[in-house]
């Protein structure tokens, strides 16, 4: 965590009294912030301005909303180029702007794997140890129970984890995605994980995950979307069920499917559609109806009606509207990939809007490692 600076009290002219200055003149200040890591800053500059800013009621009702812009989380290397000691960097890719701010994830520290985000909570562990949650801004932490069925030992097997809903509003549940292309769901307060068969004939390999309203939902490499249910949750013995509820894309290329909800709480499946020959990728977005008797429909979107979209391989989807932030282009998705050039991976945001299907991309800043994965977060305020 960033350490807050010490305000002068001295009645010296030469020393800023940045303590004394005028708190209309401070909430005239918070009314122009618009991204959290500015609001960061000034809640770090001393204790008047984060007392300030606590209660400031309308900046809080903005930044607590789930339509604040993602930033990319990024690893980079120290300025010695230690492999072992990595911070965790949040970078503006709107404004291309790095913040200073840094979350520390080092073989030397207390947490050594991250497994990306979700609800502005980080997903980390110790060394092959039981998945902690951890809060990039108040670092408060949540650990979570061992995996402990016989296929999964360890988190090494861990691919993504996505979250209900922000732990500080309350209880919620937890979906993991594992080896072996297994589900593990585990509600809060339990001690114990309820998993998926891994006896599944042909196997599924769940691009991604989430929760939406009361259900949890799949999507497949090929493109089918799968309901997913806990049967007589409550104890050890609970199972995970898979249904299929929309079947596979005919298509002769790979397929990423994504999940995300808009601002006005609909659900989205964005299909991203490339080949490993042609470095060239096409979206499809789709809105997804699910009436009562768990059927689903999918019904083509060309517009996005002025949001945007953040999409990546470690984090929940995200979407804003883009007329609150300058320079977030409107009807467009921006989605963070792994990109193959001439046999040289590099990470890279693709950037297609709906629109005119125009698809441009552009390279993280220098610095970052190539073992970063793609993901978007939006710290949370809720401390």
């Amino acid at each position: 965590m960033a350490k807050r600076s010490r305000c002068s009290t001295s009645s010296n002219f030469s020393t800023p009294n940045w303590a004394g200055l005028d708190p209309d003149l401070l909430g005239l200040i918070l009314h122009k912030l618009v991204y959290i890591p500015n609001y960061i800053s000034f809640n770090s500059v001393c204790k008047p301005w984060n007392s300030l800013s606590s209660t400031h009621k309308e900046k809080q009702a903005l930044l607590n909303n789930k339509q604040q812009l993602p930033w990319l989380l990024l690893s980079s290397l120290n300025n010695d180029q230690n492999l072992l000691d990595e911070k965790l960097k949040l970078y503006n890719f709107i404004g291309k702007q790095m913040s200073n701010f840094q979350i520390l994830i080092s073989s030397r520290d207390e947490y050594s794997c991250w497994y990306g985000s979700s609800h502005g909570w980080l997903i980390t562990s110790k060394t092959d140890s039981a998945l902690i949650l951890l809060n990039p801004l108040s670092g408060a932490t949540i650990h979570l129970p061992p995996l402990r069925n016989r296929k999964i030992m360890k988190v090494s097997g861990v691919t993504r984890v996505i979250l209900s809903r922000d732990p500080c509003s309350g209880s919620f549940e937890v979906l993991a995605h594992c080896a072996y292309n297994m589900l593990a769901h585990h509600k809060y307060g339990d001690k114990f994980w309820t998993y998926s068969s891994t006896k599944i004939f042909p196997p599924i390999y769940y691009h991604d995950i989430t929760f939406y309203k009361d259900r949890m939902l799949g999507v497949n490499e090929r493109g089918g979307i799968l309901s997913i249910d806990v049967v007589n949750h409550g104890d050890e013995f609970s199972k995970i069920k898979i249904n299929e509820i929309a079947p596979d894309l005919m298509a002769e290329s790979f397929v990423d499917g994504y999940f995300v909800e808009t601002t006005n709480g609909d659900l989205l499946m964005v299909y991203r559609y490339y080949t490993n020959s042609v470095n060239t990728s096409a979206y499809e977005v789709h809105r997804l109806i699910m009436d009562s008797n768990g059927n689903l429909e999918r019904i083509p979107v060309a517009n996005l009606g002025g949001e945007s979209l953040f999409l990546g391989q470690r984090s929940c989807g995200m979407s804003v509207l883009a007329s609150n932030y300058p320079e977030c282009m409107p009807n467009t998705i921006y989605c963070g990939v792994y990109f193959i050039d001439d046999l040289d991976r590099q990470l890279k945001v693709e950037v297609f809007n709906l629109e005119n299907k125009s698809v441009a991309t552009s390279c993280f800043p220098t610095g970052c490692l190539e073992s970063s994965f793609p993901t978007w977060l939006v710290p949370t305020m809720k401390l």
